[in-house]
């Protein structure tokens, strides 16, 4: 059996060393800082037809993962914060 890679997936993480200052700020928010920052790609790697909805079910359901990821390391963040 033959392996052909259709796409392609991508996820980092970043958390910020401190609880605020120091940490970047968000655009167009004065005062907020981004405890968390999460970088993902996922990439259609063939141009075959019959792909593009396969493609667009699968990368609904991996956007639905990385929210969730995001949430989850944004909420432990918070709280190793809030216990400071």
């Amino acid at each position: 059996m033959i392996s052909i890679p259709f796409a392609d997936f991508s996820l980092e993480i970043l958390e910020c060393k401190s609880c605020g200052k120091g940490c970047k700020k968000v655009p167009g928010h004065k005062d907020t800082h981004a405890l968390v920052q999460v970088f993902a790609n996922h990439t259609l790697l063939t141009n075959v037809e019959g792909c593009k909805p396969w493609f667009a079910m699968v990368d609904a359901a991996v956007r639905n993962m990385v929210s969730n990821l995001r949430a989850a390391a944004s909420d432990a963040k918070v709280k190793k914060c809030q216990e400071k």
